[in-house]
Order: structure tokens, then sequence, then C-alpha cells
């Protein structure tokens, strides 16, 4: 079940406001640009100088975290110029809510009390969460890396109009705490660039 699985709590409002969570997934996104970094430029080999940029990040507590949570960690190659962008956990490609609130408000059924209650935590609408369910259920499913990479991963195949619930169950017991794993494992969508 979804509610004993992420780091051993209910899934409930409070977590959209766990601070420790989005201090591991800064931490999570900073192992993976070093990597990145450490890889060098993909192009031309050249090195890669820090090239972070700001975001306005929506959801969570955006306000309370610290300046660093509101940057998005980005490299320059020296040699050709061109940036990199290394994969993330704590960002959803282009969308402006962290990544750990699109995936946690679509773990419950959007009845009307649901949704009311995400209006007032996170200022979010019925439509942006319509549209976020709609992303997992049918254009998470076709990306091209789910296709290829992804689904491959698990046995038996997920059931598509479950997600993103279903996939995290699948990352029960995994060292990192389940919804930190699935956010690591999807981060390759995050960007296009690495």
């Amino acid at each position: 079940m979804v509610a004993s699985l992420i780091g051993g709590r209910v899934v409930c409002d409070e977590l959209f406001t766990d601070l420790r969570l989005y201090d591991y997934l800064l931490a999570i996104d900073r192992d993976l640009a070093l990597r990145a970094r450490r890889a060098g430029c993909p192009r031309c080999e050249g090195r890669l100088d820090s090239a972070t940029y700001p975001r306005k990040p929506r959801g969570g507590p955006a306000r309370a975290l610290g300046a660093q949570h509101h940057r998005r960690l980005s490299f320059c190659c020296d040699g050709c110029k061109k940036r990199l962008t290394p994969p993330s956990a704590r960002f959803l490609g282009r969308r402006v809510y962290y990544g750990a609130v699109v995936v946690l408000a679509c773990l419950k059924p959007l009845t009307g009390r649901r949704v009311t209650e995400l209006k007032a935590l996170l200022g979010v609408d019925r439509r942006t969460l319509r549209r976020w369910r709609r992303w997992w259920s049918e254009q998470f499913v076709q990306l091209s890396w789910w296709r290829a990479v992804g689904q491959a991963r698990f046995s038996p195949a997920l059931d598509h109009g479950r997600l993103p619930g279903e996939l995290l169950e699948r990352f029960a017991g995994t060292l990192d705490p389940p919804l930190a794993a699935l956010l690591r494992f999807i981060s390759p969508i995050t960007t296009a660039s690495a």
C-alpha cells in the first residue's frame, strides 16, 4: 500500500512540506550534476562550467527552503559553449511545481474534498490536477524513454491507469525512500540535453 511506503509514513499533507524530503532531493540532484560534470561535454568532451539558473518552483515548502532549492543545476561547455542540464529529482522538466508535489498530488483520488485540500495547501486548481493525472496515464507512458527503458524494468507490467501510485509501490525496499527512488528513476525525462 502506498501509505506505508513513503519513508514509513502515511501519505498526508505534511509530506508536501517536509523540508527533509526536499533536502534529500537536492542531494540527489547534486550527485546527478557531479556525474554529468565529470563526464564532460557529450558533444566536444570539453570542460563544463557551472551555469545554474533560477527557478520559481510552486508547491511544497518553497518559501521555507534556502536559495539553493530555487536553482536548477546546469553547466555550459567551455569548448562548444552549449548548455548541458543534468537530470533532476526535484524538477520535472519545465513544470513549475516540484516533481514530488506532482507525484504526491496524484496518489489519491481527486474527490471534491481532495481538490479543495490541495488548492488550500498548494494553490493548485482542479484543471492542473486533472492535467497531471492525464500526463501520468497518457503522456508519460508514451515517452520514448519510458517505452525503451522505463517499463522494461517492471514485471509484471504496470497498470498505466494507476500511475504514479503503482510505480511508487515498486520502489518499496530500495535504499532511497520510495518517493526519492521514483524521482531519481524518472530523472532522465527532466532534461533534453543530458
